[in-house]
């Protein structure tokens, strides 16, 4: 809100500061390829440093309200002031000087007239910053209610990834269970069929010498079932070549040993490569939910890299409001020492009033003092002007602040 004794509008807020793309992008990186423990360290960082930035902003109020009863210290001192200069100007005979003692009148009732309208934009001041702490602390509670929120939501995700993994986990346990049982089984079933086919060589070797060529052939169908018997053990995840491998042999001797046992082997196999597709199929579901994961943790990084931006903002609005606040208190603590310097000299000049009758050279010092107070006076009025100037660039820095406070603070 501007106040009624500015004539001129005031210039548009200045456009917030932005980060390079450059530095923008290390940050993300960085924020990235931060662990969660980080992440959340970071979080609880930018909390931090919201709340010292309400302990400044606390401290410049009290900052503010000492720098308003030093104003009515002055002011009082000014009453005093304009009090013994009203006892001096009745109880002294100065009617040659009686104009420029008006004039002095004038001005200290001209100074005590801008310390009222100072009074009075101090005031208004104080209502403005009063409202833009409100506004600062609301958005500081909202900062610190999201930041809450985006740790619960990064516990929750890191809970689920935990728990998928501890599925994942019993799962693949079980699967390679099964894969085990599947391997004995089918290690039984290979026992059995290298026995039967020692049997059936015995038997052909007994039988029939003709059956050489034939032999020759079974005992390398032999030899080939025990080589995809000892790579069963370490090699799963060739289960289907081997098994393929061990289904063309086995087609090779459907003829001469039991089908039922040829069949039974045959489902074992197939059991085993099915236990492998749906073990694969769990690690590409696996990759998929990895992937939703990844791209939840980019999002919270993205909101992160956003509060810690607001917090840079937050500090250099906190910065203007403090520097503004010393030079404010800097003019003042002026002001009073130029009103302490006259005071002293309108004291000087009553303690010596009853001596002005007998010298006319402790007279012409006097009126020497009135001038060098006049210039006091005149130095006061520039001091007030300055103090005005002061307060329109306080005003529209506030201004600048109240437009650009909620849009500052709030989290795309």
């Amino acid at each position: 809100m501007a106040f009624p004794f500015f004539g001129k509008k005031l210039p548009p807020p200045p456009k917030p500061p932005r980060l390079k793309s450059t530095k923008l992008k290390k940050k993300a990186a960085r924020v990235r390829k931060a662990k969660p423990a980080e992440r959340k360290g970071d979080m609880v960082l930018a909390i931090t440093h919201l709340k010292s930035l309400k302990a400044g902003l606390s401290s410049m109020n009290q900052n503010i309200l000492s720098a308003h009863k030093k104003h009515d210290d002055l002011k009082d001192d000014l009453e005093i002031l304009k009090r013994k200069f009203e006892h001096l100007r009745k109880n002294t005979d100065l009617a040659p000087h009686a104009e420029k003692l008006e004039n002095v009148n004038d001005d200290v009732s001209l100074a005590h007239e801008k310390l009222l309208e100072f009074e009075n934009k101090s005031k208004k001041i104080e209502l403005n910053l009063t409202d833009v702490g409100k506004k600062i602390r609301l958005e500081i509670t909202k900062l610190q209610k999201k930041g809450a929120e985006e740790l619960w939501l990064m516990r929750s995700m890191i809970n689920d990834v935990h728990n998928s993994i501890a599925k994942l986990k019993n799962t693949g346990e079980k699967d390679i269970a099964d894969l085990k049982k599947s391997h004995s089984e089918v290690h039984a079933e290979l026992v059995d069929t290298a026995s039967e086919l020692h049997s059936k060589i015995d038997s052909i070797k007994v039988a029939d010498k003709a059956q050489d060529t034939k032999l020759s052939k079974t005992e390398q169908a032999l030899a080939e079932l025990k080589k995809a018997d000892s790579s069963l053990k370490g090699l799963c995840d060739i289960l289907h070549s081997d098994l393929a491998s061990l289904q063309g042999e086995a087609k090779e001797v459907m003829s001469t040993f039991r089908p039922a046992t040829l069949k039974k082997l045959s489902s074992s196999l197939g059991a085993v490569s099915s236990a492998v597709k749906n073990m694969q199929a769990e690690q590409e579901e696996t990759l998929k939910d990895f992937g939703k994961v990844t791209k939840s943790l980019a999002s919270i990084d993205r909101r992160a890299l956003g509060i810690e931006t607001e917090s840079q903002k937050t500090q250099e609005m906190a910065d203007d409001l403090s520097k503004m606040t010393q030079d404010m208190k800097a003019e003042i603590t002026e002001a009073r020492n130029e009103i302490i310097d006259m005071k002293n000299r309108f004291n000087i000049t009553l303690n010596s009033s009853s001596e002005m009758e007998a010298s006319h050279e402790e007279l012409k010092q006097r009126l020497m003092e009135l001038e060098r107070k006049m210039n006091s006076m005149v130095d006061l009025r520039s001091s007030v002007n300055q103090l005005n100037n002061t307060a329109s660039e306080m005003q529209s820095k506030l201004n600048t602040i109240e437009k650009t406070a909620v849009k500052t603070f709030v989290i795309e």
